[in-house]
C-alpha cells in the first residue's frame, strides 16, 4: 500500500516598501524563505521542504502573490519562517499569509480572484499593459493547475 504526501498550500503576499531599487523575483523570494527557515530551524528544517524548486508553485510578480507547497507536518514551522522574513531581494518586505488549504485547486481559485480584484481596482488610466500582464499571469496559473497530476 502506498501513501501520498499530504501537503498544505498557502497563498501568500509580499508587502514591500515603495522606495528602493530592484524588482521582486521568484529566486529572491525562494532565497529569503530558505534563509529564514535556516535561521529558525537549521538545515534539518529545510530538508523537510524538499528541493527549493518545488517550494514555490506559482508566482505573480506584478502584485506579489505566490502559492507555496508545504508538508502538512511542517505547516507551523513554515508559518513561523514566513513571519520572520524581513527582506526580499534588495527591499525591506514582509510576507502575509492570505489563505491556507489542503487542495491546490481551492488555493488557485482564491489567488485568481484576488489578482483579478486587484487588477480591477487599478485606475482606468493606470498602465493598461500591466493589466494585460496580470490577465496573462492568471491564465498561466490556471493552465499550470490543469497540467498537474490529480493528487497534488
Amino acid at each position: 500500500m502506498t501513501t501520498r504526501d499530504r501537503n498544505r498550500y498557502l497563498l501568500c503576499e509580499v508587502v514591500q516598501e515603495k522606495t528602493g531599487t530592484g524588482s521582486l523575483r521568484q529566486d529572491h523570494l525562494i532565497g529569503a524563505f530558505r534563509q529564514s527557515v535556516q535561521n529558525n530551524s537549521g538545515d534539518l528544517g529545510m530538508a523537510t521542504y524538499g528541493s527549493a524548486s518545488k517550494i514555490v508553485i506559482s508566482f505573480a510578480e506584478t502584485c506579489g502573490l505566490f502559492i507555496i507547497r508545504v508538508p502538512m507536518a511542517a505547516q507551523a514551522e513554515c508559518l513561523q519562517a514566513l513571519s520572520t522574513v524581513i527582506s526580499v531581494g534588495l527591499r525591506t518586505a514582509a510576507v502575509r499569509v492570505l489563505h491556507i488549504s489542503g487542495r491546490l485547486k481551492n488555493t488557485v481559485k482564491v489567488a485568481s480572484e484576488r489578482i483579478l480584484a486587484w487588477r480591477n481596482s487599478l485606475p482606468q488610466d493606470f498602465a493598461v499593459p500591466r493589466k494585460e500582464l496580470l490577465g496573462a499571469q492568471v491564465r498561466q496559473m490556471l493552465t499550470a493547475l490543469h497540467s498537474l497530476p490529480p493528487y497534488v
